[in-house]
C-alpha cells in the first residue's frame, strides 16, 4: 500500500472538500459561480459580533474619560455639614473643566485658607448681586472631593443678613423664582437628585 493511500488528502484535512480526490481540483479550479461560498448567516453574526465588540470598546473609552456626573452626588448626610465664615474673595461664573456646574464664590476664612463654595446653577439674580468682593459670608455645606479638588458644596448662604437655601436638607437642588406676589422673596422649586 502506497504512503498517500494511507494518508488523507489536503483537502480532507482542512475540510475544503469532500473525500475523493477529484473534490480538490474542483475546488481550486472553480469558476467564481462554481466556488463553495460562505453562507450569508455566517457573515451577518460575524458582522453582528464584530460590531457589537467595536461598539463596547468605544463605550468602555468614552466611559473612562468623561467626567463625572454631578447629579450623581452620593446621599447628603447632614451629619457631615460645616459652617464656614469668611470674606468673599471672588465670584466665578464661568466654568472651569473638571469642576461642578454653576456658581462657585471663593471664599477666604478667618484661618487664612481659601474655600472653593460650590452654589450650583439656579442661584438668582439678587442673590448674585448681594455676592460681592470682599463682603462677609456664611456658607453651611459638606466638603467633597470631585475630580481631585475639594469643594464645599454649598446648601445655605447668608450674605447681607438675606439667608438663601440652594439644597434641601436632603442635598437637592432648588431654584429660587420670584414670587409673583411678594418680589422679593423666593419660592424654591426642586430639581430631582443630589447635586
Amino acid at each position: 500500500m502506497s504512503r498517500s493511500a494511507l494518508q488523507p488528502s489536503l483537502s480532507t484535512r482542512i475540510g475544503i472538500a469532500g473525500n475523493h480526490p477529484a473534490d480538490s481540483d474542483r475546488f481550486y479550479n472553480a469558476t467564481p459561480d462554481e466556488a463553495p461560498a460562505i453562507s450569508t448567516r455566517s457573515l451577518s453574526w460575524f458582522w453582528v459580533v464584530l460590531l457589537a465588540l467595536l461598539a463596547g470598546a468605544l463605550a468602555v473609552q468614552l466611559a473612562a474619560q468623561a467626567p463625572k456626573a454631578f447629579g450623581h452626588a452620593p446621599a447628603w448626610d447632614s451629619a457631615q455639614e460645616i459652617t464656614v465664615d469668611g470674606a468673599i474673595q471672588e465670584v466665578v461664573t464661568h466654568h472651569t473643566p473638571g469642576s461642578p456646574l454653576g456658581l462657585h464664590v471663593l471664599v477666604s476664612t478667618q484661618e487664612g485658607s481659601v474655600v472653593d463654595a460650590h452654589l450650583g446653577p439656579y442661584v438668582d439674580q439678587q442673590t448674585r448681586e448681594t455676592l460681592a468682593q470682599g463682603s462677609s459670608a456664611q456658607f453651611i455645606g459638606i466638603m467633597q472631593q470631585i475630580n481631585g479638588r475639594q469643594y464645599l458644596v454649598v446648601r445655605e448662604v447668608t450674605v447681607a443678613g438675606r439667608t438663601v437655601t440652594i439644597r434641601t436638607e436632603n442635598g437637592i437642588l432648588v431654584r429660587q423664582m420670584a414670587s409673583p406676589s411678594e418680589g422679593d422673596e423666593t419660592t424654591p422649586v426642586r430639581h430631582g437628585g443630589a447635586q
